[in-house]
């Protein structure tokens, strides 16, 4: 009992263990849901449903992810951390067997939105003390692991969706998470360090959780209603409106209210508004160009699910190369510079797809399979990252939580439209499809072109971030400057 009892306390807090357990709970369901895209015409067929309905397990998952970041981070004020990681996991757990043993699609897509609650309340009980609990030199090896396992997770879905498709064991998938969810918890029981409650004492913020469960809520159902319905379908564009204005509603809130669970003040100066925007336009333009690129190899070139899958190889192998670059000038200044080169290598992959045609041929799309990886690995967790570290740790936490829930609000619903224009844009797809990859093209130019100009008005220069003042004295890493609207004639 002693040996196992010494060896335990040996195992229990280490940064090794930590950064497993963090990576488990957190990369399943990027990973399932990200293969989903080609796995709905096998699921629908298994479950005697329409394809369309299986589209709904993605649209609520998605919303829940959000919401659960939100949820995560006002427990997080007032309760400890390993009872929470254990409830969030167990959620996980019930909602992995719900889809492992789904008799019918509603079964699945309660199981599948359940996962996405339980992953969006584990990647704020997970990431903040996995970055703020350890010594700096820890952060070289932490933040490429964080990029590898969530977005490096997105990027192997369509590969691992491809693969399911050709056996079609799908629910072997989902089953596989269930394992991994009781790994997690078994590892988690071991090992997850014990921490305090934040702030035991905080108030809470009933407005910023009604506001983000409503404004998420209704982005996600106008989207999932559009396919149905059509643009001219007020069942469509009034919910979409509304959610809008309400997460609107919630910055603008937020930003002037005193103890408000979003850091919105912190937030909206020059670097963490850089990244934030870098975050939410590159997730969408990737979002959107991966289902895009999906329809245009299915349905143009008519390639099965096995040799779609195939040809995104080099996504997760770019993502891995990017989380090095990443680690590689994670204490340099040049960190604040990779959201630009990310979305740039975005542009290029839009721009070298508004060029392919039906004869178009595979080392063409895996060039673009890579410049994909490549700009999403570069883009959303080092966007995240500038937030992060412009903020105070206690608030690294509601950060988090409120990049999510704009990045994925935008995210997840510019994919489906995207995909019902291009469709809907002709009698013939590849049209459609050409016009769709121009939109994302011209789209991201426009952010370059937007952050440069923040960057510009804030009237300083880029700087390596301050993380030893971040880890060890609990200010932020980075002397962020406020936007200028106008230039100041005082004297300096």
């Amino acid at each position: 009992m002693k040996s196992g009892g010494s060896f335990i306390e040996s195992v229990r807090g280490s940064y090794w263990p930590t950064v497993v357990i963090s990576l488990l709970a957190l990369s399943p369901d990027f990973i399932l849901s990200s293969s989903l895209g080609l796995l709905r015409p096998t699921v629908a067929q298994s479950l005697g449903a329409q394809p369309g309905l299986v589209f709904w397990a993605s649209i609520l998952s998605n919303a829940a992810l959000a919401l659960g970041a939100v949820l995560a981070a006002d427990l997080a004020q007032r309760f400890r951390n390993r009872p929470l990681f254990f409830t969030y996991e167990v959620i996980f757990i019930a909602g992995s067997a719900l889809g492992t043993f789904a008799s019918n699609v509603t079964f699945l897509i309660l199981g599948h939105a359940i996962q996405g609650l339980s992953t969006g309340l584990l990647l704020v009980a997970a990431l903040p003390p996995l970055v703020t609990g350890f010594p700096v030199e820890r952060l070289k090896t932490t933040i490429p692991a964080v990029v590898v396992g969530l977005f490096g997770a997105v990027t192997a879905g369509p590969l691992v969706g491809g693969f399911v498709a050709r056996s079609g064991a799908w629910r072997l998938l989902f089953g596989a998470t269930l394992a991994i969810g009781v790994l997690t918890m078994v590892l988690a029981l071991l090992a997850l360090a014990e921490k305090e409650a934040l702030n035991p004492g905080a108030r809470i913020d009933v407005t910023a959780i009604l506001l983000s469960i409503s404004g998420t809520g209704l982005v996600f159902f106008g989207v999932g209603q559009l396919m149905r319905s059509g643009w001219g379908s007020p069942v469509f564009y009034v919910p979409l409106a509304a959610g809008l204005l309400l997460l609107v509603a919630l910055i603008v809130l937020e930003r002037f209210r005193d103890e408000a669970l979003m850091p919105v003040g912190p937030l909206t100066t020059t670097f963490p508004v850089m990244g934030i925007l870098a975050a939410i336009i590159s997730g969408a333009a990737f979002t959107g160009l991966l289902e895009l690129t999906i329809q245009f190899l299915e349905k143009v070139r008519g390639l099965d699910a096995w040799s779609t899958g195939l040809l995104f190889w080099p996504t997760l192998a770019a993502g891995i190369v990017g989380a090095l670059i990443v680690g590689a000038v994670l204490t340099t200044r040049w960190v604040l510079t990779l959201p630009l080169f990310g979305m740039t290598a975005l542009a290029v992959a839009a721009l070298l797809l508004t060029g392919v045609t039906s004869g178009t041929g595979n080392g063409w799309i895996l060039l673009i399979s890579g410049a994909l990886g490549l700009g999403a690995s570069l883009t959303v967790t080092p966007g995240l990252l500038m937030a992060a570290l412009s903020v105070r740790p206690m608030l690294v936490g509601r950060a988090i939580a409120l990049v999510e829930l704009l990045r994925l609000a935008s995210a997840y619903a510019v994919g489906p439209v995207l995909i019902y224009f291009a469709q809907s844009y002709g009698s013939q797809l590849l049209p459609g499809l050409h016009t769709a990859f121009w939109i994302v093209f011209g789209f991201m130019l426009a952010g370059i072109v937007f952050i440069t100009l923040i960057y510009i008005s804030g009237g300083t220069r880029i700087h390596p971030p301050g993380l030893k003042t971040f880890l060890e004295e609990g200010e932020p890493a980075f002397d962020s400057p406020p936007i200028r609207t106008h230039r100041s004639t005082d004297p300096e």
